[in-house]
């Protein structure tokens, strides 16, 4: 807040309305001038949250992608990917994030919710999430649902695009494998099962300086 200096000049102006000096400072300290001062500290700002990695950050978004399934999770075929919703939240290094998966299209969908946790490693305004976590998977064929826990590890990397100080356009990309037990209406018994899963997709990011 640079309000203090037009402040000063105005009593200055008004208590000295005749010295000669009034012309310099109206020339100075006009509204270019404070508005260089106020995007040079927001630059200052975005350069301080680029370098360091003491920050506090939440972000949420949106991915679109493709997951993969084995042969023996019949009669589920081609599916896209949709991750809604999407939450993450970093505290220096530690990472959460709560993801849904919805599987559309073919002859079967899904919808499921994971937890996820990890470590993040910056570089500038890159970073890097391992993670691993928790949640479940509910599949819908037909009349037929099922529904099983999953298992879950991944990695995640991302480049913030910063829009102010405390605000970045995030795009991102994910792979996570999913282990599951998955009991399909053609078959007698469960399956562990494998799922590899691909995620391309963006979050709008707020990041809090610690320093």
């Amino acid at each position: 807040n640079y309000a203090w200096i037009q402040r000063a000049k105005h009593r200055f102006v008004e208590k000295y309305p005749n010295s000669e000096y009034n012309p310099a400072f109206e020339a100075m300290f006009n509204n270019k001038l404070m508005d260089n001062l106020v995007q040079n500290e927001i630059r200052e700002k975005v350069k301080v949250n680029k370098d360091k990695n003491r920050h506090v950050t939440g972000a949420l978004g949106v991915m679109v992608g493709k997951p993969f399934f084995e042969s023996n999770m019949e009669p589920i075929d081609d599916n896209i990917a949709v991750s809604v919703p999407h939450f993450r939240l970093q505290i220096i290094h530690f990472v959460a994030q709560l993801q849904g998966d919805m599987y559309l299209g073919g002859d079967c969908s899904s919808m499921g919710l994971e937890g996820l946790f990890g470590y993040n490693f910056e570089f500038g305004s890159f970073g890097i999430d391992l993670l691993a976590g928790i949640g479940f998977n509910q599949f819908f064929m037909g009349t037929d649902t099922t529904w099983d826990r999953t298992l879950l590890a991944g990695v995640q990397g991302f480049k913030r695009i910063y829009m102010a100080a405390v605000a970045a356009f995030t795009p991102k990309i994910q792979w996570t494998i999913k282990e599951q037990d998955f009991k399909s209406p053609l078959a007698t018994r469960k399956r562990t099962v494998f799922v590899n899963q691909f995620y391309l997709g963006a979050t709008l990011e707020f990041i809090f300086p610690l320093d």
